[in-house]
């Protein structure tokens, strides 16, 4: 199920997209909906329709989000600490569960 409750805060929210909801009922109302995260560059990561996300659709969601956003960032550094963090990047992001997270 997409829609989870954190073990810790028990909190709720979308393993589709990551946003919070007041209630588990709310949550579930959103996910069974929830087309998939908007990437900083306005891109919206396609997620599976209905309630249902399994291991490989989240790994894929996670990996595409987590690319964009590793991106966005190294695109604001100057160019030898961008060419550094690329660098570093490659090595810690390769082999990711859903593959390898690219950094450009």
């Amino acid at each position: 199920c997409a829609a989870l409750e954190c073990g810790g805060c028990h909190a709720h929210f979308c393993a589709k997209c990551f946003s919070l909801s007041q209630s588990s009922a709310a949550c579930h109302d959103h996910a069974a909906s929830c087309p998939g995260p908007v990437l900083p560059n306005g891109r919206r990561v396609a997620a599976p329709a209905g309630l249902f996300l399994d291991k490989e659709a989240f790994q894929r969601v996670c990996m595409e989000v987590q690319s964009a956003r590793v991106t966005d960032y190294v695109a604001r550094l100057g160019p030898e600490m961008r060419l550094a963090v690329v660098q570093q990047c490659q090595e810690d992001f390769l082999g990711r569960p859903g593959g390898t997270i690219a950094v450009r």
